[in-house]
């Protein structure tokens, strides 16, 4: 199911997203599709008796891959552009996500797409400084966690790769709530295609890296502080890939990288 799914919908997050629906463990799927896409995915809920409306339209501030920042664009100004979309088993599940979204009730929002109220509290707590930001909540993830490890399948960092366990950014990496979501998705992919659940494993059990710098996946093991890694993945051209090559190390100190990767916002968590 996976590669048809990834022909209509696009890449594997939306394909994912839609098979949770058709699963009955997601209440709503909340999606932004490309204008090239839109008529196929139509055609593909209608034929598998999934209700959907159509949202805003939306904008990308990024030039490419995964990217949380976004904004409206006026009815006035839509011509060619992505739109976000609301995919349910009920109709009236995936018009009340839109016409919560139109309010901006981000509670509501995160409630009715079946997200942990813990989780949906700190979107709530954290939206109007993250909307300055990257609009991603890592950050704030990151400063509520304890410990620089945490379950391999809480390595949100995947998105970036086109292989997320969540659609949303948990309150910390060690939510109980987000963990066991993530893990059912897990199951749900690996009962579709074993290889892609063990391909997914495989990348996720890694030092994540979230930096200005680019966003890291490293391979290798992890001892006192120090990682130690024989290769590594990045979502984008990085200045300091050779140096990287090179280095074969790097510390963390309270998930902050030390060395190589050190800054302000530069955070490391090594999932297991």
């Amino acid at each position: 199911m996976i590669p048809y799914l990834m022909q209509v919908f696009g890449n594997q997050s939306r394909a994912f997203e839609i098979m949770e629906v058709l699963a009955g463990i997601k209440p709503v799927a909340r999606m932004i599709i490309p204008e090239h896409l839109q008529k196929g995915v139509e055609n593909y809920c209608t034929s598998n008796k999934i209700a959907f409306c159509w949202g805003a339209a939306v904008g990308s501030s990024s030039s490419g891959g995964y990217s949380s920042k976004g904004y409206l664009i006026p009815r006035e100004q839509n011509k060619q552009t992505s739109q976000l979309f609301y995919a349910s088993l009920t109709k009236e599940d995936a018009d009340r996500a839109a016409f919560l979204e139109q309010r901006q009730d981000h509670l509501g929002l995160g409630n009715v797409l079946g997200y942990p109220s813990c989780c949906c509290s700190f979107f709530k707590k954290h939206h109007q400084q993250e909307e300055q930001k990257n609009n991603d909540f890592v950050l704030p993830a990151f400063d509520n966690t304890v410990g620089d490890t945490a379950p391999f399948p809480m390595n949100i960092f995947g998105r970036y790769f086109d292989f997320p366990t969540l659609s949303h950014c948990p309150c910390s990496f060690h939510c109980n709530e987000s963990l066991k979501m993530a893990e059912r998705r897990l199951q749900l992919i690996h009962e579709d295609d074993p290889r892609v659940s063990r391909s997914m494993e495989i990348h996720l059990r890694t030092l994540a890296v979230y930096s200005d710098k680019g966003i890291f996946l490293f391979k290798g093991t992890y001892a006192a502080g120090r990682f130690r890694y024989t290769s590594f993945m990045v979502d984008q051209s990085s200045p300091i890939v050779q140096q990287l090559h090179e280095n074969g190390t790097l510390t963390l100190k309270d998930h902050h990288v030390v060395g190589i990767m050190e800054g302000k916002d530069a955070r490391g968590m090594v999932f297991e």
